[in-house]
């Protein structure tokens, strides 16, 4: 049947999450439990044998707004980039009625955002094993960081997650793992068999290690159009009734349909399981599509590569076959059943191609070097000039962006200023208009101009709150983790995208009888049959990195101001501080 209803539905300070029904199938008619009359005066009276008022807890006063971060992912900037190949209401319900004195207080309605972005992962055991006949590699337990319900049906067979870690010498750790099955274990936790698809991958060994706890993220199943798959997400009811004591004022204020709804004292039969167990049709498509697209975005970046994924091996590929009804005993023996029709790959992740180009420096919890990353910016530079990679906006140019946390962005601006000051040999007076310092850009971006001497561009900090989020959800795994979840990416937008290679939908409905009965006898006598309908979507992408070389993704640095003297060991590390 699965689903629950959260235990926080009146609360106020903990997040209400409750999963739906299992849409498909899991609950027939005979499920229902009826009242029976012997139940009914223990329903309407209470051990007092006084009468209940029936729906005052399932009745809201007003919509209160969301109380809770948005965590944030890259889809919607990754989408926009892709290419083709309240002000308070309040309901005077209760004084209307006259159970103003009867109920001393009103009811609020809240929504929260879906935060199932990132999910701490601990016990991971590289032992490896079978289960149920199958075998995996690895073994993590994992739990919302936000209060997402446990549920088999985030995690289903196939599904490709990447684990943010850091192995025992420091090096932050990036695997991939496609999901054997999945376990419920209780304390809202899931048990994860994992299979490795870290084997072909560009990273050094050191960046492949089993992580033993980290940060994981979802990601897409490899799966092509003639193969069987309907996995689904549970549907989240984020609803929220929390109790607040009140006093009287006096206003008025216009009430619209949608409030009216809210306000509906009781719906159908069972206003409970109606206002924090249901899920309507509608929102549920919205949080299915919303969780494709953060799940793809994770994709984006962080795919990796199938073993014999190359041009000399590819014909050793997995071969993908039109699925095939033998295994589920319904041998209909139709002609197209088990004929291969091409091999499985991976889109690559952007992260894995600039990997493979050695444009990804870990900096292994380690100060930023100023100096050293000046130097690489005017690699960059002179690469994207030399390919005609755009560089200007409006005027300004050349310009080259950096994407990282607020926090960061701070020590950075430090580091900045401290650097200009050393250059000028004191010399430096700085006046600056803070109130504008930050510059407003698309879909929550903000960013700071610094103009650099070498090379001679304008440097842009960019942050959004994507970044923030990363750098939470490693630290609330453990404060360990906190540098593996910092990035500093000098990410080229115009070359890093998405192409779209087709797309397709199909809305599938189990026959009626009478198709049944064309090819079995045995529904020769049968009247009726209830019906399934399943809508599938399938998308082919590619993920495109034009020139690795014209970006820089840096990571695992700690949170202290960069340095700003002089290079420090290695020039092409980015990392150290600099000892006269």
């Amino acid at each position: 049947m699965a689903g629950s209803i959260s235990d926080q539905i009146f609360g106020k300070c903990a997040v209400a999450a409750s999963t739906d029904l299992d849409r498909c199938g899991a609950v027939t008619l005979c499920e229902i439990s009826p009242t029976t009359e012997d139940e009914l005066e223990s329903i309407y009276k209470d051990g007092s044998d006084r009468w209940r008022i029936m729906g005052a807890l399932l009745k809201a006063d007003f919509t209160g707004k969301a109380c809770q971060i948005r965590q944030y992912g890259m889809s919607d900037w990754i989408m926009a980039n892709k290419r083709e190949m309240p002000q308070k209401k309040l309901s005077i319900r209760n004084l209307n009625s006259g159970l103003a004195e009867v109920m001393p207080f009103i009811m609020m309605d809240r929504k929260h955002p879906i935060n199932n972005e990132y999910w701490a992962v601990s016990d991971g055991d590289g032992a490896g094993g079978t289960i149920s006949g199958s075998a995996y590699d690895y073994t993590a337990v994992v739990s919302s960081q936000t209060g997402i319900p446990a549920d088999v049906r985030w995690f289903p067979e196939r599904l490709r997650v990447f684990i943010s870690g850091k192995s025992a010498g420091g090096s932050a750790t990036r695997t991939a793992w496609k999901v054997v099955t999945s376990q419920e274990i209780g304390n809202n936790q899931v048990r994860l068999y994992l299979t490795s698809e870290n084997s072909a991958s560009n990273l050094d060994s050191a960046k492949l290690s089993d992580p033993t706890i980290g940060v994981l993220s979802r990601g897409t199943p490899n799966v092509n159009d003639y193969e069987k798959y309907c996995a689904q997400i549970p549907g989240l009811n984020t609803t929220q009734s929390t109790p607040f004591w009140w006093e009287s004022i006096r206003w008025s204020l216009c009430e619209d349909d949608l409030y009216r709804k809210y306000a509906q004292a009781i719906r159908e039969n069972n206003p409970y399981f109606k206002k924090f167990g249901d899920v309507e049709s509608v929102e549920m498509n919205r949080q299915a599509m919303d969780d494709f697209q953060r799940r793809h975005a994770n994709g984006f970046f962080f795919n990796k590569k199938l073993p014999n994924q190359t041009l000399t091996n590819y014909d050793q590929l997995e071969q993908i076959l039109v699925h095939s009804d033998d295994e589920e005993g319904n041998y209909l023996y139709l002609p197209h059943e088990g004929r291969c029709i091409g091999r499985r790959a991976n889109a690559e992740g952007i992260y894995e191609q600039h990997a493979e180009c050695g444009m990804v420096r870990d900096l292994q919890n380690n100060v930023l070097n100023l100096p050293e990353l000046f130097r690489g910016l005017y690699k960059i530079m002179r690469i994207r000039q030399s390919n005609g990679i755009p560089m200007t906006d409006k005027g300004h140019g050349p310009i080259i962006e950096a994407f990282t946390d607020n926090f960061y962005a701070t020590q950075f601006a430090q580091g900045i200023l401290r650097y200009f000051k050393y250059k000028s040999e004191g010399l430096l007076r700085l006046n600056q208009d803070l109130a504008s310092n930050k510059n407003a850009g698309p879909m929550g971006f903000f960013y700071t101009r610094f103009a650099l001497d070498y090379p001679n561009v304008e440097l842009r900090i960019v942050t959004h709150p994507f970044f923030d989020d990363l750098i939470d959800a490693h630290k609330k795994v453990s404060s360990d983790l906190e540098s593996a979840g910092r990035n500093f990416w000098i990410l080229d937008w115009s070359t890093n995208y998405q192409t779209l290679l087709g797309s397709n939908t199909v809305t599938n409905r189990t026959g009626n009888v009478q198709r049944l009965a064309e090819v079995s006898n045995e529904w020769m006598c049968v009247m009726n049959v209830p019906k399934r309908s399943q809508r599938l979507y399938s998308l082919a992408y590619a993920n495109v990195a034009e020139c690795p070389q014209s970006s820089l993704l840096l990571e695992n640095m700690n949170s202290e101001v960069p340095e700003h003297e002089a290079v420090s060991g290695e020039e092409t590390d980015y990392y150290g501080s600099y000892d006269a």
